[in-house]
């Protein structure tokens, strides 16, 4: 405080320039051009009061430092993550509404940086924001389940199809007999019905059903694959090979379905399709259902307001 005496007396005493300040007390000018302007503002007169401390001047010239820190509100990182799948919603779109509702909030930079670090705490899969009704990945599960012949006691196998969508990670699951070109059509009806409406792209990773050529730039996509896409006003863009950001989403969730819906029904036996689509419906609810760990409402939920109002809308007929 003693070093703020000297710049004033200098200044308004000995009428030097900040230059000439800075030189005689070896300090930078940026300092002696704060310390001027902090004067200034407190309305501060030379010669100072008598009866001013240090300390007081100290308070005057800086209150921010008076009492505790200022708290600077907070932002929604999960609402704030959710907005980002809207289609034309962008992370500066979202700093100027909270900078208007907090102007002595966040600036930009550390918004940006608190925000990147808050992802950090959530999954892997879901620091990406995805687009609203933009992706549906779909694949099958690594290990078949069966249902048992009661006759004969023969076991038949059956995979499981599974579709999701990018932006809410709302699942579909079916049983399917093979994965061959029709199961592999039959799963997207159904799932596209059950997801009521349609994305705007198609990312399977690179059945031999659908996709005869995988190449990452111009993939070869089978004639019937490309006629159920033009039927559905969607468009087919395979996962590239060896780009696993690509498959990311869709491995996390089959490692998912592997874990919450093979898993549970191992013991189980199952004499017909229907019997065994049912309990796997019901363990996919319950996926759906469950509430995510680090972010606000589930993926019925995110469904419901994000992924749904985007889709577009089914054919009046399915894909025969």
């Amino acid at each position: 405080m003693r070093q703020i005496q000297d710049i004033l007396r200098l200044r308004f005493e000995m009428r030097l320039t900040e230059r000439q300040i800075a030189g005689a007390l070896g300090v930078a000018q940026s300092t002696v051009h704060e310390v001027l302007n902090r004067a200034d503002a407190a309305q501060l007169t030379w010669p100072l009061p008598s009866d001013l401390s240090l300390l007081e001047l100290e308070r005057q010239l800086y209150p921010v430092f008076r009492g505790r820190p200022r708290q600077r509100p907070e932002p929604d990182w999960s609402a704030i993550h959710r907005e980002l799948q809207r289609p034309p919603v962008t992370l500066q779109l979202l700093w100027r509404e909270y900078h208007e509702r907090h102007p002595e909030g966040y600036q930009y930079s550390q918004y940006c940086a608190r925000y990147r670090t808050w992802t950090h705490t959530i999954e892997p899969a879901m620091r990406q924001p995805q687009r609203a009704g933009e992706k549906c990945s779909s694949d099958y599960a690594g290990d078949p389940m069966a249902i048992v012949d009661p006759d004969t006691g023969e076991r038949h196998s059956r995979f499981l199809f599974v579709a999701m969508l990018a932006a809410s990670r709302y699942g579909f699951v079916e049983a399917h007999a093979a994965q061959d070109l029709p199961h592999w059509i039959q799963g997207h009806g159904h799932a596209f019905a059950a997801f009521q409406g349609v994305p705007t792209l198609l990312v399977p990773n690179n059945p031999k059903a659908a996709v005869w050529h995988a190449d990452p730039y111009e993939p070869g996509i089978n004639r019937t694959c490309a006629e159920m896409a033009e039927h559905y006003g969607t468009v087919v863009l395979p996962a590239r090979p060896r780009k696993p950001r690509d498959k990311g989403p869709v491995a996390n969730h089959v490692h998912r379905i592997e874990q919450w819906v093979i898993a549970p029904l191992r013991n189980q036996t199952f004499f017909t399709d229907g019997a065994l689509q049912q309990a796997i419906q019901t363990q996919v609810d319950g996926i759906n259902a469950r509430p995510f760990q680090k972010l606000d409402g589930s993926r019925v939920t995110w469904w419901e307001t994000l992924d749904r109002p985007a889709l577009r809308p089914l054919p009046p007929t399915p894909y025969e």
